[in-house]
């Protein structure tokens, strides 16, 4: 949380955080008639990769030569650097970039440069904020769990679990048997809500009918999923998902109820849908400011796989599209909850 607090304390110096596209990088600017100040975040310990000399020194040219043409006469960029290990840093610029290093282990700030006076009145509120006392939480001092923990491991994990029940419910010798599982676990639309037994809505997206429909889905799951756990976390990720895929389902139910045709489903299809969905929400709604994305081709990939379940009697596209609808929805909810940030 030192980031935050180092955002809330540079806020006094009237500092705002700029959407800016860098990544992971945080980005707080000050501006007056005439100058401009810059103050670049970089999180050494989650993201080691972005500790980076030459990309600190495209990245401090790049303001001077923007602001410059903006008619500003001066153009100041610190870059503060937080990590556990400071004295790695000692000749990290060649004099291009000026840099501090906040080393968190001893809660200090620490200069390996001359000329760095330009940023002086902020010093001592960074130093305030470094050794303010974090909040007693749970926390992983081993950095290589920390650096795992960033990685989409629930994305991972799913794909896992129904690949394992996929190979469980495929190698069963007892034809019987395996008919049985899947009558008792799929969503059969005269069953689930008739009989109560709302379990299914859950366990029939762990299902799947055949290896093609395994893999498609997971294929899809692979590449929604490694773009949106990152963005979401993982608490939230895991909830769109799992919501996602029982609303989807619920849709299933509701639609072929209504038009009085029984049906069968199963498969993770509504869940990737809805992953999809909040996707495209977190895009349209300008929450993504930071990775590249094309609008149209994410667009035109949910259209495309709508269009292509049409073209099958078996595809179950209420759930698709309830799906989608879902995962808009609940992604919508994070950010009024969240207002200006996911």
């Amino acid at each position: 949380m030192k980031i935050k607090d180092l955002v809330n304390a540079l806020s006094e110096h009237e500092y705002k955080i700029a959407k800016i596209q860098g990544g992971d990088y945080t980005f707080l600017c000050k501006t007056n008639e005439e100058e401009v100040s810059t103050i670049v975040i970089i999180d050494d310990i989650m993201y080691p990769k972005l500790a980076d000399p030459e990309q600190c020194a495209t990245i401090s040219k790049a303001f001077e030569n923007t602001f410059l043409l903006r008619g500003y006469r001066r153009v100041n960029t610190l870059f503060l650097i937080l990590t556990d290990k400071p004295y790695g840093f000692k000749n990290f610029s060649d004099g291009s970039f000026l840099f501090w290093v906040a080393d968190l282990y001893s809660e200090r700030l620490i200069s390996f440069m001359d000329n760095d006076t330009t940023f002086d009145n902020v010093r001592s509120s960074i130093e305030e904020a470094l050794s303010k006392p974090v909040k007693k939480k749970f926390t992983i001092k081993n950095r290589k769990v920390r650096i795992f923990l960033s990685k989409p491991f629930i994305t991972i994990a799913l794909l896992i679990i129904n690949t394992l029940i996929f190979l469980y419910m495929d190698n069963i010798i007892d034809y019987y048997k395996k008919t049985t599982l899947l009558l008792k676990y799929s969503n059969i639309s005269t069953v689930t809500l008739k009989e109560s037994e709302f379990y299914r809505l859950l366990t029939s997206t762990f299902l799947h009918a055949d290896i093609s429909h395994l893999v498609g889905n997971m294929l899809s799951l692979f590449v929604i999923g490694y773009q949106l756990e990152p963005i979401l976390g993982h608490i939230k990720y895991t909830a769109l998902y799992l919501l996602s895929g029982i609303g989807a389902s619920v849709c299933s139910v509701l639609y072929y109820t209504n038009i009085s045709v029984p049906s069968m489903a199963v498969g993770a299809s509504g869940a990737i849908f809805g992953l999809f969905g909040g996707y495209i929400t977190l895009a349209l709604l300008g929450r993504m400011d930071r990775r590249e994305i094309s609008y149209p081709r994410l667009i035109l990939a949910v259209v495309f796989m709508l269009y292509s379940g049409m073209q099958g009697e078996s595809i179950d596209n209420a759930a698709h599209l309830g799906g989608v609808i879902i995962g808009s929805i609940i992604t919508y909810i994070y950010c009024i909850c969240q207002k200006n940030k996911i």
